[in-house]
């Protein structure tokens, strides 16, 4: 009789697909200067916005997002994943401010909605794992509900 042989290859591939791909964390990069439209987020083409920029990111792969000296007109609420960061080229050379389409008249009663920045979870703790820095909001002396709003995320 003789002995079963059993191939190594198909247990190979079973195992390797067994484990989880994980991406590596990724500096992507926004400038005044640059495109929504045909930017990669590489320092060669950069994305213009931050909104834009932080829509593009998958949570919780450790990436940031530098933005380079200027100033930057956010059009929309900027959602934070967990595992991103925010590193600015410095609080006097990178300015956020809203578009006035986040102005009103009195910051109460809260809107979730008028946050320039969030990061939030609505019921549930989640490690936010986030560095936020090296740049200023800029209100333009109107009234915004918040420039940045965390809540329940740790580790910020």
């Amino acid at each position: 009789m003789c002995p079963m042989k059993i191939s190594r290859y198909p247990i190979f591939l079973i195992l390797l697909l067994l484990i989880p791909l994980s991406q590596k964390a990724a500096n992507f990069y926004v400038s005044p200067s640059g495109s929504d439209n045909s930017g990669d987020g590489s320092q060669a083409k950069p994305w213009k916005t931050l909104r834009y920029a932080a829509d593009q990111m998958a949570a919780n792969e450790g990436h940031t997002i530098i933005l380079a000296e200027g100033t930057y007109v956010e059009t929309g609420q900027v959602v934070l994943k967990p595992g991103v960061s925010i590193q600015g080229a410095g609080m006097d050379k990178t300015i956020l401010t809203a578009a006035s389409s986040f102005y009103e008249g009195t910051p109460f009663p809260y809107k979730l909605e008028k946050v320039l920045i969030s990061a939030y979870n609505q019921y549930n703790m989640t490690t936010g794992n986030h560095t936020i820095s090296g740049f200023t909001i800029d209100g333009k002396n109107k009234n915004i509900y918040a420039g940045i709003l965390i809540h329940r995320r740790t580790n910020v």
